[in-house]
């Protein structure tokens, strides 16, 4: 589908493609720009007259990879899809605290006999409370604590012991949210 449309620098003339998705625009500028989607409507190719870009995307439609000028990008996401590292065009990674925090707490988890992930533990919810204290009291790196499987946040700001002190509070009352 074509649109001639007026806009304050004069005329321009835009494509849509049958999703009503933007595909083409011949700005007055001169500039020819260009789109291209993937089945989940993200951007995978964009081009005008000065450089082009595509993008690689997660299953979950977090952007994946970046290439531009040969030269790519990679982004790395952990099990919840939040980012954890930038790869840039070097190979050199650059890691986020919060994926190596979290890394921190499992492996002291791990330590105090908690299983990962912690399907396996067979004590009772005390004994998990008094062993994740344990793993947790040296860790002062405040973060939040998201609601699995949601993007819902349930506390912010607070070190892992004293979200650990407010999770036990919560279950001691039968209110610990789960989706």
């Amino acid at each position: 589908m074509h649109n001639n449309d007026q806009s304050p620098r004069g005329n321009r003339e835009v494509c849509y493609d049958n999703l009503n998705r933007l595909v083409r625009a011949n700005l007055s500028d001169g500039n020819d720009v260009q789109l291209k989607y993937d089945a989940y409507d993200d951007i995978v190719f964009a081009k005008d007259n000065h450089t082009q870009v595509s993008f690689d995307y997660t299953i979950l439609g977090s952007l994946m990879s970046r290439e531009q000028d040969r030269k790519k990008v990679n982004f790395t996401y952990d099990t919840e899809e939040q980012l954890n590292a930038v790869i840039n065009e070097k190979g050199e990674s650059y890691q986020f605290e919060r994926a190596d925090l979290h890394k921190k707490l499992h492996r002291n988890l791990i330590e105090e006999g908690i299983p990962y992930r912690g399907r396996t533990f067979t004590g009772t919810a005390d004994e998990f409370f008094e062993k994740a204290t344990k793993a947790y009291k040296d860790i002062d790196t405040k973060g939040y604590r998201k609601i699995p499987y949601t993007k819902d946040k349930l506390f912010k700001g607070l070190t892992p012991a004293e979200d650990l002190e407010k999770l036990k509070e919560l279950h001691s009352n039968g209110k610990i949210p789960c989706k």
